[in-house]
């Protein structure tokens, strides 16, 4: 093979290579940057939350426990709580990338808190002030928290909201620890030691329910409802009172849950108070101890009929049953005091009270195992007990067929016959969210003094971060803007959070020194329902000492005394001869009458020696395209076709687009050449 055919291909596919090399990169360095969420729904979006805070509350006394992730107030064992969680998706994360179907979750699992389950899910909702949006739908599954986005979450740029649910707090420990809620670790006080008497001074307990009460419980995303049966508890605030109490022999209590509620289990308790001193007990800061071991179950399906089953129950102390269709509840309690004991002696029973409940000081022990040890019996006896029934809908979904119910109990006993009833509204799962539209700034410029607007200065934004302010990037448009005619500058889908603008140029004839603004800053808030205007003003420049105007209007010497500036001496109307003696400003000499110039002065810049009468295109320009001075102030040819310089619009990076064009040519050249090597080794 001829080697100058031989090199000739060589070099071919050397820029055959290079080419599709170049080209592969050159579109590779242009694709577009997606982000995984944008267009793909039914993503999990958690990663994208922000701003978290937890708020808990007792339930029962409004205390607050912790305070935006902060802990103010300890928590106790068996207590239910509410917890609040706050949460945000910034706009940067949020609008063009939550699709909906997107969802996200927050983990309340934890071995201090239980929550449970929601019945389905519950809308998230919210009026823009155009109509009211679902957002979205949540729901608490296994102690975590769900929360899914509807077709209207396009509606809007940013989204904040919260949860809120009460859960049961268990722990048995002391001290200080760590939980987790959200995902934000909170450090909390638990079951604080007591000494002494802490409730000294307080009253003592007092009870207006008579000898049965009943109490309905629904706490927020629970999925049952509660039915406390108060029984005898007259007679337990008579021995916290140290007061002999009345027995109640015999007590057979029932409940017939109403509509669609079905029993789902059943526990018996007993209360104990913290002592206010060493003889009787305080209101406050009552626990229970679980009693359900001492009792003995028997439901309606062991018997052959309700008949057999009811009598089984009303002549043996001590035990308890369900009907066949888990809607009736009996229980026999036999005597209040006499039948159920919390231990029999003194011993057990302080041992007793501190595995349940391990708050009391030694001072407070003492005087508990004094104050409810029975002498006629060397024990300590139950003087009241709680029945509690909890309840659940035999919906096939779990959810209550009512918003409200209404139940009632009875009584009997050698003694007494009573009944008691109470109702109850279903607390749904609490929730809100706020569907957040972008926020706009705008800055309007005025004269000082005049009040009239300015345009032509230049401003930007700044943003506070971490207490430093950095220039604000927007997501669209000039960093740095310019006043319009009506003086103004607007910055839209701004984010939450505190800005400020700074003028970086002044209009002309205006001191940047003097720019004075309305507010210092301003602060874009979620509750924000409109944007922000602020009004920036500048003084003029400050006036020259002989010219109160500042400028010289005719472009002369504002020194001379000269109105026209031409000569110094004042003797040359025209301006064009020094020593003034030359009227039409032609000739030094005066010898000239056409203005031509033999030794080169020639005023009118016209050439002797040119055909072309003046010299010069009237607007400046070299109809020919050549300009001899240079100066052309378009640097067009007029005759080209080109447009002029400032009509040409720049739609973007060409870079790729030179560097395909830049191979192809190359690759053009290195064909031909191969070409004609080839066709010079076939003359060969």
């Amino acid at each position: 093979m001829n080697s100058r055919l031989f090199i000739s291909r060589i070099i071919a596919s050397f820029m055959c290579i290079v080419f599709v090399i170049t080209f592969l990169f050159a579109g590779f360095i242009q694709m577009p940057k997606v982000n995984a969420k944008d267009g793909i729904p039914n993503q999990d979006i958690s990663d994208s939350l922000s701003n978290i805070s937890v708020n808990i509350v007792h339930t029962d006394s409004d205390i607050v426990c912790v305070n935006n992730n902060l802990g103010v107030n300890p928590l106790y064992n068996n207590q239910h709580y509410t917890v609040e969680i706050n949460w945000e998706i910034e706009a940067n994360k949020y609008d063009n990338h939550v699709e909906p179907g997107d969802y996200f979750w927050l983990d309340i699992s934890n071995s201090y808190f239980s929550f449970s389950n929601s019945i389905g899910e519950s809308p998230l909702k919210y009026d823009n002030g155009t109509g009211e949006k679902t957002i979205g739908y949540w729901k608490i599954e296994n102690n975590k928290i769900y929360c899914r986005f509807s077709d209207d979450c396009t509606f809007f740029t940013q989204v904040s909201g919260y949860f809120e649910a009460t859960g049961t707090f268990y722990s048995s420990n002391q001290g200080t620890t760590t939980i987790t809620l959200g995902g934000e670790d909170i450090d909390v006080s638990m079951n604080p030691p007591s000494t002494g008497f802490p409730f000294a001074g307080t009253g003592s307990p007092t009870w207006n329910g008579g000898t049965l009460s009943k109490l309905g419980t629904h706490y927020q995303g629970d999925d049952y409802l509660g039915w406390s049966l108060y029984v005898n508890f007259d007679n337990a605030v008579k021995v916290a009172n140290n007061i002999t109490p009345s027995p109640l022999n015999n007590v057979i209590v029932r409940d017939d849950l109403p509509d669609d509620l079905i029993v789902n289990n059943v526990l018996f308790l007993t209360p104990i108070n913290h002592p206010k001193d060493e003889y009787s007990l305080s209101s406050q800061s009552a626990f229970k101890l679980d009693l359900t071991s001492q009792m003995t179950r028997k439901d309606e399906s062991e018997f052959s009929s309700t008949t057999e089953w009811e009598e089984y129950i009303n002549t043996h102390a001590k035990t308890y049953g369900v009907s066949l269709n888990n809607k009736t509840l009996i229980a026999n309690l036999g005597n209040l005091p006499g039948s159920l004991h919390m231990a029999n002696d003194k011993a057990a029973f302080r041992t007793l009270l501190t595995t349940n409940y391990n708050n009391f000081s030694e001072d407070e022990l003492d005087a508990l195992v004094d104050i409810y040890y029975d002498t006629n019996t060397s024990s300590y006896p139950v003087y009241a007990v709680q029945v509690y029934i909890k309840s659940k809908s035999n919906s096939s979904s779990g959810a209550f067929a009512k918003d409200s119910y209404t139940n009632s109990a009875t009584l009997e006993s050698d003694s007494v016959d009573t009944n008691a009833s109470d109702y109850l509204e279903v607390e749904n799962v609490n929730a809100g969210i706020q569907g957040i539209t972008p926020k706009t700034a705008v800055l309007i410029k005025k004269d000082a003094d005049t009040g009239e607007v300015i345009s032509g200065a230049s401003f930007k934004l700044q943003v506070l971060t971490n207490s430093n302010w950095t220039d604000y990037t927007p997501t669209s448009g000039d960093a740095i803007r310019v006043t319009d005619s009506n003086g103004r500058v607007t910055f839209e889908n701004l984010e939450t959070g505190t800005y400020r603008f700074i003028e970086t140029e002044a209009a002309a004839s205006y001191d940047i020194n003097s720019v004075d603004y309305s507010a210092d800053s301003f602060t874009v808030a979620i509750s924000d329902t409109q944007g922000h205007e602020i009004t920036a003003t500048n003084a003029k420049l400050a006036d020259d000492d002989d010219n109160p105007d500042g400028n010289n209007p005719d472009g002369n010497n504002p020194d001379d005394n000269n109105p026209d500036g031409n000569t110094p001496d004042g003797n040359d109307p025209d301006g064009n001869d020094p020593d003034g003696n030359n009227p039409d400003g032609n000739d030094p000499d005066g010898n000239d009458p056409d203005g031509n110039d033999p030794d080169g002065n020639n005023p009118d810049g016209n050439d002797p020696s040119d055909d072309i009468p003046d010299g010069n295109d009237p607007d400046g320009n070299d109809p020919d395209g050549n300009d001899p001075d240079g100066n052309n102030p378009d640097g067009n040819d007029p005759n080209s076709g080109e447009p002029e310089d400032d009509t040409i619009v720049d739609t973007g990076d060409h870079s790729s687009i030179n560097t395909f064009l830049i191979i192809t040519i190359l690759s053009s050249i290195t064909l031909s050449v191969t070409f004609i090597l080839k066709k010079r080794h076939d003359i060969y």
